[in-house]
């Protein structure tokens, strides 16, 4: 399931890419398959395949995730060619860093995606008040 497609992005970013852009259409492709690989790795455990994510709200947070992530990658692509102030190089990791602190929530179960079925009952849960128990006779604990 495609979250994005490049003409977002354009959308998003104001421009038009090509096969001689730089990036190139092909880069920004690229980048939206690595995102929404990205994305699918941090909620497969708790939801499973994307496809299971139905919700129009979910579907629309999950979006802005990937696009995010596609046009701070493109943004730090352009800084190298275009030498960016260190204002928008701010903007650019605070985009990426936004992203992925969504996805950790939503990994961890602070974000709930409306109405997809959730994979929590499988997530071992670590509590750091947890003292190790040890058995007579036993090596491991």
């Amino acid at each position: 399931m495609a979250l994005i497609t490049y003409q977002d992005v354009e959308n998003e970013m104001s421009v038009t890419f090509s096969t001689t852009t730089t990036p190139t259409l092909n880069i920004v492709n690229n980048l939206i398959t690595r995102s929404e690989a990205l994305i699918q790795g941090y909620l497969k455990e708790r939801y499973g395949d994307l496809s299971s994510i139905t919700d129009a709200t979910a579907l629309t947070i999950l979006k802005d995730i990937a696009l995010a992530l596609v046009v701070g990658k493109l943004n730090r692509i352009i800084k190298e060619i275009r030498r960016l102030t260190n204002e928008e190089e701010e903007t650019t990791t605070s985009g990426i860093s936004e992203a992925m602190k969504k996805l950790r929530e939503i990994r961890d179960g602070k974000l709930i995606l409306g109405n997809a079925t959730s994979n929590a009952s499988q997530t071992i849960q670590y509590d750091e008040d947890m003292e190790p128990t040890y058995e007579k006779g036993e090596e491991d604990w």
